[in-house]
């Protein structure tokens, strides 16, 4: 299947569910941001309401989409981000700069830094964010269980 076809399944599957839940919604948006990712982009007029606290009713909903879109065909090693407002986009920015702030003490220091428990795609984007900065002497390094799993930033001597 193409990826146009993919979109397309992703935004009926959208369309589709939002309007079962009674949920008013601006617009919906698919974009592919890489060769794995595709980001929902949801414009609605409460996000609060849609995010939930810390962003966990998001997540809930994340899955279910998910799960229904790879009943539908697209594979399950695609990713699917549901973004409501830009939400997600401003958490992945805190992240990634979190992470290269790490990034500069461990080159600076050469000790370890941690960081905070992440979500499997953040964590992968951390992970390709410390590859991209082309020093083979950091690495990183994913550690602990479920949702506590972490990112430990190292230098290999």
């Amino acid at each position: 299947m193409s990826e146009t076809k993919y979109i397309q399944i992703i935004q009926e599957i959208s369309h589709n569910f939002f309007d079962k839940l009674g949920i008013d919604y601006n617009k919906i948006e698919i974009e592919k941001e890489d060769n794995s990712i595709y980001r929902i982009n949801l414009e609605v007029d409460n996000p609060p309401f849609i995010i939930g606290f810390h962003g966990e009713r998001l997540k809930a909903i994340q899955i279910l989409l998910k799960t229904i879109a790879w009943k539908n065909g697209i594979p399950s090693d695609q990713y699917i981000i549901l973004d409501v407002d830009g939400y997600q986009k401003a958490r992945e920015k805190k992240v990634l700069d979190l992470a290269t702030e790490k990034y500069e003490t461990v080159v600076q220091t050469q000790i370890s830094q941690t960081m905070p428990p992440l979500d499997p795609y953040l964590r992968r984007k951390v992970h390709l964010l410390i590859i991209e900065k082309n020093n083979s002497k950091i690495k990183t390094e994913s550690f602990g269980d479920g949702s506590s799993r972490r990112i430990k930033i190292f230098y290999e001597k």
